[in-house]
């Protein structure tokens, strides 16, 4: 499958291409290289390097121990970010960005409008608004403050329209 534009995009514009060794250790050895940043939730979200996205697919698209395609996996989805299992999908067909939990089915992945490019920097907003917020979002049985969530959901729509709506939905209504 050739890469898709939107990805080719992200490539171009968000990186890594590949060269560069991004590698870093952290608390359970080497990470895989790429781009790693907080995510909403308390995960790391990895981007692999474009050199790196086919091997992003095993487990998901691709069975790598038997080399084969996984069987219901759609063929036109791509693995472009991983948060903890928690997969930022590319559907090339719908041109869509769509968001898969761990076990969860194909037909419930959540769609996210947006490009990848759009979905990464509504992505990074809200890691960075609950990164400083820290433990003050929290109600005392750790439920998100329903102001934090309206504060944040109104800055990710003036500033990423749809794409901040749903990337708040996937981070706030599981």
């Amino acid at each position: 499958m050739p890469l898709p534009a939107a990805l080719a995009d992200f490539y171009q514009q968000v990186g890594p291409f590949g060269e560069e060794d991004l590698t870093t250790a952290g608390k359970s050895g080497r990470k895989p290289r790429g781009i790693w940043f907080y995510g909403g939730g308390g995960n790391e979200v990895f981007f692999p390097r474009l050199s790196d996205l086919w091997k992003a697919q095993d487990a998901f698209g691709w069975n790598f121990r038997d080399d084969v395609p996984i069987e219901g996996w759609p063929q036109n989805w791509l693995v472009f970010a991983d948060e903890a299992g928690e997969v930022f999908v590319y559907d090339s067909d719908a041109d869509v960005v769509r968001f898969l939990l761990p076990g969860e089915d194909i037909e419930d992945a959540k769609e996210i409008a947006g490009t990848p490019i759009e979905v990464t920097g509504a992505v990074a907003l809200f890691s960075l608004r609950d990164e400083e917020a820290g433990d003050s979002k929290f109600t005392e049985d750790f439920d998100l403050l329903p102001s934090w969530v309206e504060k944040v959901r109104t800055e990710m729509e003036e500033k990423f329209g749809a794409t901040g709506r749903d990337v708040m939905a996937v981070y706030t209504e599981s």
